[in-house]
């Protein structure tokens, strides 16, 4: 059995695209844990009526922890032999859990991973996709192969937990699960310890997860708290990156670049005032500097252009070229979009 848990804090417009999902499952073979984190608007009320339609759901009524304290406890609750999460303004297509059944019954994986599409109704179409599809091919990985995981989990790409599903055995022997919150890099925070943990993974070719865009939380509004977000991201990633071997360390001086670009590009088009921008743009660099310099180097040198042009001017000093360059780029990206 498959144990769905939804943490939930003042979702009421979306609760009840999230439960029809639920409750068109193909496979009744899950159980839905619900935590409601104290929510102020009718949440809480609409989670107690789902549950009373429903044999398969518990509701957990907690004051306001935050998602992390709240994916805790519904592991607690859990009783499935693998668990999965669900964002409560997402969806999962119809046919999930039945996907899902068929491939543990053929393959017993440590974890499952499967594709999302994203946007602001809910589609399953691959088209729609917003991970890079190619890092890791459908297949199961194990032993050696099980290599690949790991570096595609340093590189970044493969950061979503609610594109997961774990095995309850393998969560309940992680040391540092669900320890740090933050509010970017949570996910991949909590997916390392896991994944160390595992030895083997099944990557799914399969659209069945919706994620709804929401622009008043999106990572990609600039805020200084995100360079402290990403410090700490970045320590613990490190950490296991050197325990993997070379090949993810590279990967992962890889993912700072890439990162602190995209810090970059988003404070160029920020609102915030030239000076301030400056100085964000100052501890940047102070983070990117933190680690040795040969390595920076070499990953820079293996971005793309677009990308190396604004971290170079960085290194160099030249922080207002930095984020003119920056600037000018979001704005090609945006024509293309």
């Amino acid at each position: 059995m498959i144990s769905i848990v939804i943490p939930v804090y003042n979702s009421e417009p979306y609760l009840n695209e999230c439960f029809k999902s639920l409750q068109n499952q193909t496979n009744n073979n899950f159980e839905v844990i619900i935590i409601d984190d104290g929510s102020t608007d009718s949440s809480g009320e609409m989670c107690d009526n789902f549950a009373n339609l429903k044999e398969n759901v518990i509701v957990f009524h907690q004051e306001n922890k935050g998602s992390l304290q709240a994916r805790k406890k519904g592991i607690k609750l859990a009783s499935g032999e693998y668990i999965t999460f669900l964002d409560s303004d997402d969806c999962l297509r119809n046919d999930a859990i039945e996907t899902l059944e068929k491939n543990i019954e053929k393959f017993s994986p440590d974890i499952i991973s499967f594709k999302f599409c994203r946007g602001d109704n809910e589609c399953y179409n691959k088209g729609n996709l917003g991970i890079k599809m190619d890092y890791l091919s459908a297949g199961f990985y194990s032993d050696e192969k099980y290599q690949k995981v790991l570096r595609a989990i340093c590189s970044g790409y493969f950061n979503n937990l609610a594109t997961k599903v774990f095995k309850s055995s393998v969560l309940s022997s992680c040391d540092d699960l669900l320890e740090i919150s933050i509010d970017q890099g949570e996910d991949l925070c909590d997916l390392l310890p896991a994944v160390d943990c595992a030895k083997n993974y099944l990557e799914l070719d399969e659209v069945l997860y919706f994620y709804r865009e929401n622009q008043s939380s999106a990572s990609s509004v600039y805020k200084p708290k995100r360079l402290d977000d990403l410090a700490l991201l970045f320590n613990k990633l490190f950490l296991y990156a050197k325990k993997w071997g070379v090949q993810c360390e590279s990967e992962f001086y890889l993912h700072v670049c890439r990162h602190l670009f995209w810090c970059i590009s988003d404070l160029a088009v920020s609102s915030l005032p030239l000076k301030e921008k400056e100085s964000e743009t100052k501890r940047i660099k102070n983070l990117l500097i933190s680690y040795p310099a040969g390595q920076i180097s070499k990953a820079i040198s293996d971005l793309r252009l677009d990308m190396k042009i604004p971290l170079r001017l960085l290194l160099k000093g030249k922080n207002r070229a930095c984020l003119f360059f920056a600037k000018m780029i979001a704005k090609m990206y945006q024509l293309k979009s």
